[in-house]
């Protein structure tokens, strides 16, 4: 899933299960937040935290990737970096580990693990309505979601799960293979996540199917299908924390709608926009950061020092994005 679902439907999503506009803003930013959070090198603090965090020794504040981009791709095949990126956040294993004799890391939409983190994610609000613990829910929320669009796949490196063939797309009226230098190219990257999909499990509007290479298994995803599930689910988590009797059926058909049009690239909340003129959609990857942290290059050192701007949201992202991962990693089977 991208910014459209991450971010957007989340926000329409919080609005109507009456959140006010400050809260679901503020779930909908750490949602989609959790795939712009790149930073992974600690750096300098000017002055001191005005509070107390996990990830500050008084000198280095340490903050958390929580994704990868561009050339951090090198690192994906470290046993480290599956688990504290992709399976914490991204692709989370089906169910807590038990001792199982075969336990699997395969994604599967609404799991056990899946149920068990929101259920994390709630309690802690539900004890404490604060700032920290919407952005915590906004988190979760996140990871909740990205079992339906990453269901099938591993965040592990897996070539009987992740190795794909035979890419083909739905163009309303027949079904296509993808180009063959684009197979070609796909089949270059590591058997990691939807490495070898691309992005077409992200893309809401997308009928695909695809053959896994080593298995030979045959499968069919109707993305808009998985979407609108997922938001469903969703719906009734937000209902269900403001105990809100709100009908799914008033914005069904709209979420619909506007998952299945195309968008442009530039601007891919547009149909969201256009379906919800009246819900303010505003997201910039670098607001929290940008109100919490000024940040200046000390030439003469190969270090960079941070001066605290005030503002607490960013850290604290990192800091649930933190208690997260150790909540994931403490369930589940270790690489």
């Amino acid at each position: 899933m991208q910014k459209d679902f991450h971010y957007g439907v989340i926000k329409v999503l919080a609005l109507h299960s009456n959140f006010n506009e400050q809260e679901s803003q503020i779930i909908a930013y750490a949602s989609q937040y959790v795939d712009d959070a790149v930073l992974h090198r600690p750096f300098l603090v000017e002055g001191d935290l005005p509070f107390s965090h996990p990830r500050y020794d008084g000198k280095y504040f340490d903050p958390i990737c929580s994704a990868h981009k561009g050339i951090q791709f090198l690192e994906d095949f470290k046993r480290s970096v599956q688990e504290k990126i992709y399976l914490s956040f991204h692709f989370l294993p089906p169910e807590p580990y038990k001792g199982q004799k075969y336990y699997t890391c395969e994604v599967f939409p609404n799991s056990e693990m899946a149920q068990i983190l929101i259920y994390w994610a709630m309690a802690k609000l539900k004890a404490e309505y604060s700032l920290e613990n919407l952005i915590r829910l906004g988190v979760a929320l996140h990871t909740f979601a990205d079992t339906w669009a990453h269901q099938r796949f591993t965040g592990t490196h897996n070539h009987r799960i992740n190795d794909l063939d035979h890419i083909e797309i739905w163009d309303g009226r027949h079904w296509k293979h993808i180009k063959p230098y684009k197979q070609f190219f796909y089949n270059f990257f590591p058997d990691i996540g939807h490495a070898e999909a691309y992005d077409f499990p992200d893309l809401p509007f997308l009928k695909w199917r695809y053959i896994r290479a080593k298995t030979n298994e045959f499968i069919l995803r109707d993305n808009t299908s998985i979407f609108l599930e997922a938001a469903e689910e969703i719906f009734k988590i937000l209902c269900q924390i403001k105990d809100c009797d709100s009908s799914w059926r008033e914005i069904e058909n709209r979420l619909q709608k506007a998952m299945s049009r195309r968008r442009n690239s530039k601007d891919i909340l547009q149909p969201l926009q256009e379906i919800f003129p009246n819900v303010k959609f505003h997201y910039s990857s670098i607001e929290w950061l940008t109100e919490a942290i000024e940040f200046k290059r000390i030439r003469r050192f190969p270090r960079i020092i941070g001066k605290v701007l005030g503002d607490e949201k960013w850290f604290l992202f990192h800091k649930v994005a933190y208690e997260q991962r150790k909540f994931v990693l403490s369930k589940i089977k270790l690489l």
